[in-house]
């Protein structure tokens, strides 16, 4: 598969604020699916965040067959980012699903959205574009200069500058790729899930899939550089969100949860295989043709996956794993952790713990690597539980003034 290494990703993302992986999902019938909260949802989002933080945090260079095998590994860590386009997308169309007949629709649905995403993400951008660079140094200068209008970043844009010039532009920045594709899909979803049917939604859910394998297919066949532009425009990545989408719509309808379950498992199976088969062939031939179904097939395995999560026994072994406290934690705080953990993993690895420095054994760097994974993880997870408790949190208290589905 010819996609770009991620230098610095995401939202996650603009993932979902604290608490909204427990978005009531409204349906007549009682299961675990419709209980009030969801907190294996919270584990999933913490797994997407530590496969993305596994990838960029791979820092050693391999020196043996099994560091060079838990390097693809790591490299294949970009996953989560589709992991988090299909929360996003089941989350948010659920809760505008369920408030559409509400009053206030689109003053509550983007002011709750505002405050959860726009501080953190402004202040960071304020810290990287507008402090920073005042400082002139070799120390500040490892954070990287925009290549390109900063207009970009401030107007959630990056991705179609960055799919243009083929690059990322910015090396601390290039979160704001996915960032800008969520906040695009927030601008523009609301409007589309209040004036459709859920019927006409589903339908659009699909010819959306159907967009972005096209989209690919066209730029694979007609562009001659298009391994970013399919990797980072906005409707090449449509099918991430539109399979989640599908999944909170139907789970949603009589019986949805148990039509959802018999579809998981075959659907799940073949699209691990297709993924397995597309990078076997992407070993071989430089130009595959069925690379551009390879996103829709992480999107169908991780909404499989999805699934599976909804409809799983609470004492279960799957929701004591993905709802164990850990990863919830990780979840929770996923969004801060997703913007800060880049830069933290620079500071490390050009200043304190070189990788140049790490301890071997019989001649591989891994417990190095190991150890600053710990490291820059802790410190991650730190700096976002600082952010939430000192900033974040400040501002959702003016989410009492939107109530969601009121």
């Amino acid at each position: 598969m010819s996609v770009p290494a991620i230098i610095a990703p995401t939202e996650a993302q603009a993932a979902p604020a604290p608490g909204d992986a427990a978005a009531p999902l409204a349906q007549p019938a009682r299961s675990a699916a419709h209980e009030a909260r969801i907190p294996i949802l919270d584990g999933v989002r913490g797994l997407a965040i530590l496969l993305v933080m596994g990838h960029h945090l791979f820092v050693m260079k391999p020196a043996t067959w099994l560091d060079r095998q838990l390097a693809q590994i790591a490299h294949n860590g970009w996953w989560g980012v589709d992991l988090f386009f299909v929360l996003s997308g089941f989350l948010i169309t659920g809760i505008l699903f369920d408030s559409k007949h509400k009053a206030h629709y689109f003053r509550n649905f983007y002011a709750r959205r505002t405050v959860r995403i726009f501080p953190l993400y402004y202040a960071f951008l304020l810290v990287m574009l507008v402090i920073l660079p005042r400082f002139q140094s070799p120390a500040i200068n490892r954070f990287g200069t925009p290549e390109g209008s900063p207009l970009w970043y401030w107007s959630y844009l990056a991705n179609f500058h960055m799919g243009w010039v083929g690059h990322f532009t910015h090396k601390t920045l290039s979160v704001a790729w996915s960032l800008a594709i969520e906040e695009q899909f927030y601008l523009i979803w609301p409007a589309v899930v209040l004036f459709l049917s859920r019927r006409h939604l589903l339908w659009l859910c699909g010819a959306m899939i159907l967009t972005s394998i096209g989209t690919r297919l066209a730029l694979t066949l007609f562009d001659a550089n298009p391994g970013f532009k399919i990797y980072a425009l906005t409707p090449c990545r449509l099918d991430g969100l539109a399979v989640g989408a599908w999944i909170a719509l139907t789970l949603r309808s009589p019986g949805g949860i148990m039509k959802l379950t018999r579809l998981a498992r075959p659907i799940g199976i073949a699209a691990i295989g297709g993924i397995v088969g597309v990078t076997l062939l992407g070993q071989y031939y430089a130009d595959n043709l069925l690379d551009p179904l390879f996103f829709t097939m992480l999107a169908l395995a991780f909404g499989a996956l999805l699934v599976i999560c909804l409809g799983a026994s609470s004492d279960g072994l799957l929701s004591r794993t993905l709802g164990s406290a850990p990863l919830r934690v990780f979840g929770t705080y996923s969004y801060a952790i997703y913007l800060l953990h880049y830069p933290i993993a620079l500071v490390l690895k050009d200043s304190f713990f070189k990788p140049a420095s790490f301890p071997t054994l019989a001649g591989s760097p891994l417990p190095g690597q190991i150890l600053f994974y710990l490291l820059a993880t802790a410190i991650s997870l730190g700096m976002a539980l600082l952010s939430w408790h000192l900033f974040e949190k400040h501002f959702l208290k003016l989410k009492k003034y939107f109530p969601s589905g009121k």
